[in-house]
Order: structure tokens, then sequence, then C-alpha cells
């Protein structure tokens, strides 16, 4: 058929589909895109590729975790074509360019092929059964894997960035199309050191057993780069080949943390698999200390914006502020919004509703999206009226709260109490406490689950309160610690203005801590300088100091003219906030 075609000089059409399941008997194809792709030609860009969103049928629907991947939701459907008229225009354009070239069959490129054929094999037979399928599919994953079969992974996003290009977080056919060609031409460059240029060597290569696998992992990074690294903290950038940062990480030993990524061979996420995939260079930044290491990383995340990282980046995240009854927030602290920081729109948004329904006389007259918002669940899955609302009564009876319209003072007296009972209690709340994702993913509702639900919201949004003032005083601070490997009687000194580090150094413990200039200036125009950013700097300082803390090493803060907090007394407050 294609014979001794050359593989570097044949258009190839590269495809790419996705879809709502993983197969057609458990999904519908959501989105298709297609471009022709020679590798002796130039770089195949965005432009010259085709897609198309395609509505599903009556009655379906995008399920939310494929939206997560894809970013494609029912309003993005709402202009999509019908898969028929869809499939019927890539025909076309196959069989125009089938004609041009005298070819049989086209020639065509996807990237993990055992996934996408058999969808386009379900359109076909939909719209053109009476016709043989057009394309001779090669599978770039396949040859990949047998190409390089000690990369520890080669998924479409590892071998792009395997190869030196960046893509993106979402699944979208255009970039992938894109992609596929890019991978396609490096891989032909690979097949051609094996002398294996035509499509019928190729057919024979992939048919030949599959040379033997080393059964160990061999990274894209030398050895000698990730050795060369210091035994000191600070922060490392893993990077592609094209200075992309994959990865910002902080380290106690950045010799010890980097070179672990490699060392283990069991039970690595596949996240970082595919990251270790790409990542052939690495950058670092010595710290004087690990605290200082912290708050660099959470810079570092906000200007790179790298893709490995979850917690940090920017994204769509904002810093909020509250009114009195916490039922509106605005990004920007004002007269009527002046309660916070908050690090989220819903941070407190289960005050406001409780507040709203406890002035509610009756049942009938709780709206169930404001009893859903209070328990933290969806509306769909909140608790039913009734329910709500005898959960409501236990509430104040097990508390002791008055009848009738609670105030937000008394509200948050009661989140400080709870938050006190649960600081005294065997297990400490966290950062990763998930009761209240459990409470709402709970589909059966009865009063003492309400109650628990409503006692942990309400403790949560009353902590998130206390940090925010807390983190103004940080705002405008100096702060003194020592770690371990410190000289006695030494401590590292940072002082904080604006929330920012203004200047840093070693200074002796008997000296007096000096007050930084703006320590004077007033709530809120320190609330003002907050952003997501220097929400996020300070809350990773909160964190550290409670680590120093806790581990029985001095430190101390000093926040205002009188103001010193050290010893137990920084300790006691730290776990508060």
């Amino acid at each position: 058929m294609l014979g001794d075609a050359l593989l570097l000089n044949t258009p190839v059409l590269v495809v790419d589909c996705q879809a709502t399941g993983a197969s057609p008997t458990h999904g519908h194809m959501l989105e298709l895109g297609w471009a022709t792709s020679a590798p002796c030609d130039a770089p195949l860009e965005a432009q010259r590729v085709t897609a198309r969103l395609l509505s599903l049928p009556k009655g379906s629907r995008v399920p939310s975790a494929v939206t997560r991947l894809t970013g494609i939701g029912l309003k993005q459907l709402r202009d999509a074509e019908q898969s028929v008229s869809v499939w019927e225009e890539l025909l076309d354009a196959v069989q125009n360019h089938m004609v041009c070239s005298q070819l049989a069959l086209m020639p065509t490129v996807i990237h993990f092929a055992r996934y996408e054929l058999p969808f386009l094999r379900e359109l076909h037979e939909r719209v053109a059964a009476e016709q043989h399928f057009p394309l001779h599919v090669l599978c770039s994953h396949l040859i990949a894997r047998r190409l390089l079969p000690d990369l520890p992974r080669c998924s479409l996003r590892a071998l792009a960035g395997y190869f030196g290009m960046t893509t993106s977080p979402l699944r979208r056919a255009t970039e992938h199309v894109v992609a596929t060609a890019h991978v396609w031409g490096e891989l032909l460059a690979l097949l051609a050191e094996q002398d294996v240029v035509t499509f019928a060597q190729l057919e024979a290569w992939l048919g030949a057993p599959a040379p033997p696998s080393s059964r160990g992992r061999v990274y894209p990074m030398a050895r000698a780069k990730r050795l060369a690294v210091p035994a000191k903290p600070g922060v490392y950038r893993l990077m592609r080949s094209n200075g992309d940062v994959l990865y910002v990480g902080k380290a106690t030993s950045l010799k010890s943390r980097v070179n672990s990524y490699f060392q283990k061979q069991r039970k690595i996420p596949e996240r970082t698999l595919e990251m270790l995939s790409q990542a052939r260079d690495l950058d670092y930044t010595i710290t004087p200390s690990a605290l200082e290491a912290c708050l660099l990383e959470t810079d570092e995340i906000k200007r790179h914006q790298p893709p490995y990282n979850v917690a940090l980046r920017e994204a769509e995240r904002g810093c909020w502020f509250a009114t009195a009854r916490f039922d509106l927030v605005a990004s920007e602290p004002s007269d009527s919004h002046y309660v916070g920081p908050l690090p989220s729109r819903e941070a407190v948004a289960v005050l406001g509703a409780t507040l709203k329904l406890f002035a509610v006389r009756k049942s009938g007259g709780i709206a169930s999206e404001l009893a859903a918002a209070a328990v933290g669940a969806p509306r769909r899955s909140g608790p039913d009226r009734d329910c709500f609302a005898a959960g409501l009564a236990l509430l104040r009876s097990k508390h002791d709260l008055p009848s009738g319209q609670s105030t937000p003072a008394a509200l948050l007296r009661l989140g400080r109490r709870l938050w006190r009972l649960a600081l005294g209690g065997e297990q400490q709340p966290n950062e990763s406490d998930t009761t209240r994702e459990d409470l709402a993913a709970e589909r059966s509702w009865d009063p003492p689950k309400v109650v628990a639900a409503l006692e942990h919201n309400i403790a949560q949004a009353a902590r998130l309160i206390r940090r925010g003032r807390w983190l103004c005083r940080l705002s405008e601070s100096t702060v003194a610690w020592r770690e371990p490997d410190m000289d006695v009687g030494l401590w590292r000194v940072v002082v904080i203005e604006a929330g920012r580090v203004a200047d840093s150094s070693f200074a002796e413990q008997s000296e007096p801590l000096a007050l930084p200039i703006a320590a004077r200036r007033p709530n809120a125009e320190r609330q003002r300088v907050f952003d997501i950013a220097t929400y996020d700097r300070l809350r990773v300082l909160n964190t550290e100091l409670r680590r120093i803390s806790s581990s029985a090493e001095p430190a101390a803060i000093r926040v205002g003219e009188h103001s010193w907090l050290q010893g137990q007394r920084l300790e006691r407050m730290l776990r508060w906030v």
C-alpha cells in the first residue's frame, strides 16, 4: 500500500479526539481535531488544525471529571455540531488528499490509538457504513514505547515535554494534534537511527519482537547534574530542555530532596513519573534557612506557574474581604468589606448562610440553597428543610444559643468555642481535615449529621477570620527563630514589610528585635497590600513558625511597639490560626 514511501516525506493525517468515556459503549465523542502534516515541512501550527465540538445525544452529559480534564462543559457545547456532519467534513478532507496523492488509505497518526480508534470506527459505521474505513492508523504511543522502553511514561504530555515542547494542562484536540505531529517528527528521527525510513520497514519493525527492557527507569536528566546539587536548604526547579519550569520545590537539603525523585522505583505517583519523563535540567537557589526556602518557594511558584505544582499556584484564586454579616465578598477591602483577608470567596459563606437561617421561624421558610451552603454541600445533595430545621434546633439546644436571630459576634464566639474543643481533643484539626468533604458527600442526612456539619464549618470559618486578622499583624513584623544547625546564641531575623521580606540577617539572641518602620500602620492599610501571593507567603510563614515553635527551638515575633510573642505564648497563638 504505502510500501517504499519515505516516512519523512509523506504527509500524514494527525487525529485527536476527546470523549466522555473510555469506549463508545460507555461514552460519546466530545471533540474531534485533525490536520495534515509532513515532518519535512515547517512545524504544524494550531491555526492549521480543524477542531470541532460534537453535540451529545439527548439526555447525555459531560462527567465533571472530563470537564476538569478538558475544560469542556455544557456551556462550551452550545455551539457544538452534529457528529455526522463533522465526520463527513473529515472524510471530504481525507478523500481529497488521497485523490491528489493517489493513496488507497490515508496514513494517520494517533497517539494512543487503542483508545481513540473505536470511537472513530463507530462514527464511520454510522455515517458511511458502505465505505471501507479510509484511515491506516499508526499509534505514536506504541512506537514510542518500543523506541524508549525505559522512559518512565510515554503519554502525549510526557513525550512532548521529553522532546522539548510545552503543552497545556487541558486536554483539547487542537493542542493534542499539534503535539502529536511534533512527537511524530521526533520519533521518525529515532526510527531513522535504526534504519527504519519507509512505511514497509516500519510495519516490519512493529511486527518484530519488541527489544528487551532494562526493567528499570531511565530518566532524561543526567545523573551528574543532580548529584552536583549541594546539601543545603533552598529551592529547586525541575525544567524541560526548552527551559520551561515543570515544578518548584523546597528542601532542607537540596541534594537529598532532588535525588530522592530518582532513587525510588515503586509507588511513585503517575503525575510524578510524567513530570520526570520531561525533566532534563534543574536550577536551584540556596537560602540561609529552611524557613526562607519556604517563603521563596511560594513566590517562585507564582512567578513560573509550573504545571506540576498543585498548591500555591495563582490559577483562579484570589484574596477576599467579607461584610460584617458574611453574606457579600469583594476582592478589595473597604468600609463595608473589612472581614479578611480570606483565601476564597466561599471561606465564610457558611457563616452568612447560617446567620440568615437562624432568622427563619418555620422550616417552610428555609431555602434549600442556603441549607446546603450552611452544611457545605451541593444544593442537590443537601438536607431537606425539615431535617435542617431539626438540626438547627439541636445546635441551638446543644450550645445554649438564644432563640431568634443570632449576631455575627455570637456565631464567632461559638466558632471559637468549637475550635477550642477541637484543639483539646486527641487529634488536632489541620489544613488537610476532610470532615467537611465527607459530610458534603453524605446523601442521607439526619439532624445529628446537620449539627456535625454546622459545627465543623462554623469552627473552620471562624478560624479563617482569626487567621486573616493575624496575617494582617504578621504583614508588618519582625520574626526571629533558631534552626537546629545554627550556632548557639544566634538566631535568624527576618523583617516583614507590606507582607514581603524586607531584610534578613543573623543576630545575637540577646539583641532586641527592631520594629518595622510601618508597624504602626492601621489595619485597613495593611489589608490593602493583600493579594493571593501575599496571603500565601504569610500563611507559609505562619506554618513554618508553628513547626519551629513545636520543635522546642526558640522563636519570637514582634508585631507592635509593646507586642511580643515568644515561647509558650507564641505556640498557643499559632495553634489558634
